[in-house]
């Protein structure tokens, strides 16, 4: 009998001990196998977040132009934005009177990362009257610009061109 209970607490011993976790070396190809398929996705995934600033950036011009368009047609006013292209910023105004600007909407940031490229007819201008502006119909109103284009770059080259039209369509366009 106590011959038989050895024998039953050793393969209890040996389920336990063979049952308990992974060896050193099953860790260690697990391990390795992560790293490689990290290494192989961290360039995809840096790229893949710097475009979403990008477009982000694109979107929040998009939604700024088209905010001031429905502000205009809506409230039956002139109503423009200004970009600053030194602090990456953009402020939604609107027309009090011939001359003067009154502010809409407080000033918003775009991300470090980009920079605004207005079109040069724009970016001549240092009045403090808006970049852009729209009529009471959502027509462009600055008679100036027959096109006017606010590029979203980097260092090297545009990444988005978003377009107003003189009829105050507003287009936003990646560039590959």
């Amino acid at each position: 009998m106590k011959a038989l209970r050895e024998s039953r607490g050793r393969k209890r011993d040996y389920l336990l001990f063979s049952s308990r976790g992974f060896s050193l070396t099953e860790v260690l190809v697990a391990i390795g196998l992560m790293a490689i398929l990290g290494g192989v996705a961290l360039p995809s995934f840096v790229s893949w977040r710097t475009n979403m600033y990008y477009k982000q950036a694109a979107g929040d011009v998009v939604n700024a132009l088209k905010t001031a368009r429905s502000q205009a047609i809506l409230k039956n006013q002139v109503y423009g934005v200004l970009f600053t292209t030194t602090d990456r910023s953009y402020q939604i105004f609107r027309n009090c009177s011939t001359t003067k600007w009154k502010s809409f909407q407080s000033k918003a940031y775009l991300s470090n990362m980009v920079t605004l490229n207005l079109n040069s007819a724009a970016a001549s201008a240092v009045s403090p009257a808006p970049s852009i502006s729209f009529s009471i119909n959502g027509a462009s109103a600055s008679s100036v610009y027959a096109n006017y284009s606010v590029r979203i770059k980097d260092t090297t080259s545009s990444k988005y061109v978003i377009a107003v039209e003189p009829s105050g369509r507003i287009t936003s366009r990646r560039v590959p």
